[in-house]
């Protein structure tokens, strides 16, 4: 038998790099401007993250890495801005690169669909988000249809939060 050999790095991780604030949000912040970041690659901590999207975007309160259940990194997570414009522009950039002695990585940026409330009716959740420039706002599916129903509008797609059971 021939015998294959295979090296594999293991990137060191502390749990304390999964969660980094300059400041703590309000609920409102936290609601309205968080983004969503993806394609993140393993040696970013949340303190990286977090100046990294400070230097770019401006106003980063915080940042949050996902982990799976062994509390290692997944690849994404979250960042809170304290104002709208950073927000905006994070968004609107919808991919950034990041270069950096050790990796090079193009990352990923959507709204955060997760538990918001229509911008409309105010109650529902909103699994839905409009970037175009004239909306850029979270809409319940009845909301979505009764704003997009406008000629002016018929032509944005939303950014749907996708069901576990969607593939």
């Amino acid at each position: 038998k021939a015998v294959v050999s295979t090296q594999s790095t293991g990137i060191p991780w502390l749990t304390s790099d999964s969660y980094f604030q300059f400041a703590e949000p309000t609920e409102m912040q936290r609601a309205k401007f968080t983004v969503f970041i993806g394609a993140l690659h393993g040696r970013l901590h949340a303190k990286a993250v977090a100046y990294i999207f400070n230097t770019m975007f401006g106003s980063v309160m915080s940042v949050t890495i996902d982990t799976d259940r062994h509390k290692y990194p997944t690849g994404s997570g979250r960042i809170t801005f304290s104002c709208r414009e950073s927000y905006t522009k994070a968004i609107v950039a919808n991919f950034v690169q990041i270069d950096a002695k050790k990796l090079s990585k193009k990352v990923q940026i959507e709204p955060c669909i997760d538990g918001q409330k229509c911008c409309t009716c105010k109650q529902e959740d909103a699994p839905n988000f409009c970037k175009e420039e004239q909306c850029f706002e979270y809409f319940c599916n009845e909301c979505w249809e009764q704003h997009h129903y406008k000629f002016e509008n018929m032509s944005h797609v939303p950014i749907r939060r996708k069901n576990r059971f969607e593939i």
